[in-house]
């Protein structure tokens, strides 16, 4: 039963299925992603451009100057990245939030207004928040620890490792050796963000509740990261790509600052529309896993029951079926 339902269901009807969702309440999504999804993808788009910045400023990585970047002057290209990251932080839940409780709603045909998906984020904003962290905690621990395992076999071989200046070899072995496990590690959270606002979960259970969930589906839930995700990084290292090679080289300021601006915010936007499409493609695929195990579940307890009311008759050559009332 669950091999003819997966494969019923593929990436393209997944996606299509979302995109009818998002296509019939157009002004409701747009009015969400000017709200909350478009200033998150614009942190996005330029914090690589302003991480970049702040670390060249620095000789080497010391972490106690980024600690000591929160006393300074908010204007200090070091403090940059960290305030945007804590906007961006703070600003992700109420876009996830608002754009997942409005996709399940109108899936099921129910009420969609602005005002309702925002007071959902009573509800859902510090759930959201607290599993975003945990998310992003077990990530930070699964990159140190392949941090410490790999200087951990150079040492072994005796390579010598420069942290002020490590080597692009390094990086990329670096890269290789950690990406498997975090591209593993999200493609079975999924369905985490969904379960949140739907199921009123938090922490770590929706990490595990999508684990489990989105067994079976894994080839539909990677499509969606993958593709969406290629998408998404491609306008940002675009957008990275052109301000590191044009803005320090450019000596007419005021067009550059107009050029940067008009490639900013179409990267952003570009990426808001991405976003908006996985989020609602992650809410169907969870409405289709949620469903599918449903009914895997009642299949169980009904073949269960069935067994259990079949009892033995007369020699065991005749058996009669008990129904339970």
């Amino acid at each position: 039963m669950s091999t003819a339902v997966s494969q019923r269901l593929s990436f393209r009807g997944v996606a299509s299925e979302a995109k009818r969702v998002t296509t019939a309440h157009s002004l409701h999504f747009f009015a969400l992603s000017l709200l909350f999804l478009f200033p998150f993808c614009f942190s996005i788009v330029i914090y690589p451009s302003l991480f970049t910045a702040a670390f060249s400023q620095l000789n080497g990585f010391h972490p106690q100057q980024w600690l000591l970047s929160f006393n300074a002057d908010p204007t200090d290209p070091r403090a940059r990245p960290i305030l945007l990251a804590l906007f961006a932080l703070c600003l992700a839940p109420c876009a996830f939030g608002t754009i997942i409780y409005s996709t399940f709603n109108g899936h099921h045909g129910r009420p969609v207004t602005l005002s309702s998906s925002v007071k959902s984020l009573v509800c859902s904003f510090f759930p959201m928040l607290s599993t975003l962290i945990v998310s992003q905690i077990i990530v930070c621990l699964v990159g140190v620890l392949a941090a410490l395992i790999l200087l951990a076999g150079l040492q072994i071989v005796g390579v010598e490792v420069n942290y002020n200046n490590p080597s692009w070899g390094l990086v990329i072995l670096y890269v290789l050796l950690v990406l498997p496990t975090i591209l593993w590690l999200q493609i079975n959270w999924s369905l985490a963000y969904v379960i949140v606002v739907v199921e009123s979960k938090w922490g770590y259970e929706p990490l595990r509740g999508s684990a489990q969930l989105v067994k079976g589906m894994r080839r539909v839930a990677a499509s969606i990261l993958l593709l969406y995700g290629l998408v998404i990084s491609l306008m940002v290292v675009y957008y990275s790509l052109w301000f590191g090679m044009v803005g320090p080289n450019f000596t007419h300021r005021e067009i550059l600052f107009w050029i940067a601006a008009i490639i900013v915010v179409y990267s952003s936007s570009l990426v808001t529309g991405v976003t908006l499409n996985s989020l609602a493609a992650n809410v169907v695929l969870y409405i289709h896993c949620k469903a599918l195990h449903e009914k895997e579940a009642f299949l169980e307890v009904a073949e269960v029951e069935s067994k259990d009311a079949s009892l033995p008759f007369g020699d065991g050559k005749v058996s009669q079926v008990v129904n339970h009332v």
